[in-house]
């Protein structure tokens, strides 16, 4: 970058600048990589390269799919899409699709991330960089894997170690055995799943890199976890646990935690395994990862080991009663601002389980004739937010930024009138 200013090429010294932010995102330094992303997109609007801007806009929105910021993430790649496609660079627009499948199944989608992987890959085969095809199907075998499609996400992730060994790409060859130990996990061989999680965790901890090494960690307490090795288990979670904090990436903290409550229920801690479960709960929702996300699916399993799975939060069709979880039912007919605000909750979860509804909508469905301004409307919905709360739903109506939703892990049982 310095000897580009010197010259005066700006062009290079402006994508010099977004790389730096890439070698600070590939190690985990995600306020200087978002520092230096910001700077590059400022360079490169300034200089009108649209081109640049496009990729700066797909890395940015990488960048906060690490930080788990998913909706920002998937207007950014929206926006780098668009600018792909108007100057024809077909191996960003490839990218870009990459990290939307990587996105869809983060919130738990795992047939449109195979949509994604496969449209990426349609664009992959009309470009000559096998390299990158290589790399970039691994998002594929991810959500094959989630699918249950083991044997095929198998194949792939084969080729992927094949190809990280060949080009000496240390993160990705981890990456792969830890998908591939995953598998025979999965598929009931836990044992031969063990080596590989040991073999991918030895390589990530000579990177440096600490999310490389917590993702095979993971990876080894789920072995554990599924070999009765409690333990064992509890010892890696753990050390992921240590190894994220810092970092602060939500869903990998959340699934380490789970973790560890798993491992704790299985030694016979269970009301630690309690408390570790609702604050796990409560950081999933916030970034609105589903039930058939990963992390959910670990969540329904510790839910199942707990004992809670069966405490449904019960309702009619038109939401004239509620019944808490392990509570008994209270009648919502003369409660009417509440009923609306709940009635419109109920039928978010139902259509998008897991996406909270925002603070336009809810008050509107709360007092549908009335005009009054923005924060006022606020404000109520607050105090009717806390009422509900105090009915017994204090565990099951969560707070997201900008709005409210019903936690997508509890069941929902939706009763005819005559129930």
């Amino acid at each position: 970058m310095a000897a580009a200013k010197e010259i005066g090429e700006r062009d290079i010294a402006d994508k010099c600048l977004g790389d730096l932010g890439i070698v600070a995102r590939k190690a985990d330094q995600w306020e200087r990589a978002a520092e230096l992303y910001e700077r590059a997109l400022q360079a490169t609007r300034a200089s009108g390269h649209l081109r640049q801007e496009g990729i700066v806009l797909s890395n940015l929105a990488a960048l906060e799919l690490d930080r788990c910021h998913l909706r920002e993430a998937r207007e950014l790649l929206n926006e780098a899409r668009t600018i792909h496609r108007a100057v024809g660079e077909a191996r960003s627009e490839a990218i870009a699709l990459a990290n939307l499948s990587s996105m869809e199944l983060t919130v738990g989608r795992p047939t449109e991330a195979l949509l994604r992987a496969d449209e990426m890959m349609a664009i992959l085969a009309t470009v000559e960089h096998p390299v990158l095809a290589r790399s970039l199907a691994r998002v594929r075998g991810d959500a094959l894997r989630y699918l249950g499609r083991r044997e095929e996400a198998a194949e792939i992730w084969n080729a992927t170690l094949e190809g990280a060994r060949l080009v000496t790409n240390p993160v990705t060859e981890a990456e792969a055995l830890c998908a591939l130990a995953a598998l025979k996990s999965e598929g009931g061989a836990p044992a031969e799943g063990r080596p590989l999680a040991a073999e991918a965790a030895a390589i990530a901890r000579a990177t440096g890199i600490p999310r490389a090494l917590a993702s095979a960690l993971l990876e080894s307490g789920d072995i554990e976890l599924a070999d009765g090795a409690f333990d064992e288990a509890e010892a890696f979670f753990a050390e992921a646990l240590g190894i994220l904090e810092p970092i602060d990436h939500t869903i990998d903290l959340a699934r380490s935690r789970i973790g560890v409550a798993r491992a704790a229920v299985g030694l016979g801690r269970t009301e630690e395994a309690r408390e570790t479960e609702a604050l796990a709960r409560e950081a999933i929702a916030t970034v609105g990862a589903g039930p058939e996300s990963p992390v959910g699916r670990a969540l329904a399993a510790l839910h199942r080991e707990l004992g809670s799975g069966a405490l449904p939060l019960r309702v009619d069709e038109d939401v004239t009663w509620v019944g808490p979880p392990g509570g008994e039912r209270i009648a919502m007919a003369r409660k009417a601002i509440l009923r609306r605000v709940l009635r419109c909750l109920v039928r978010a979860r139902g259509d998008r389980p897991g996406e909270h509804v925002d603070l336009d909508t809810l008050p509107t469905a709360a007092w549908p004739n009335d005009r009054s301004d923005r924060d006022a409307m606020a404000n109520r919905l607050y105090v009717a937010i806390h009422a509900l709360r105090k009915l017994g739903l204090d565990a099951v109506l969560l707070s997201r930024g900008d709005g409210y939703l019903l936690d997508p892990h509890v069941p929902l049982k939706v009763n005819s009138p005559r129930s």
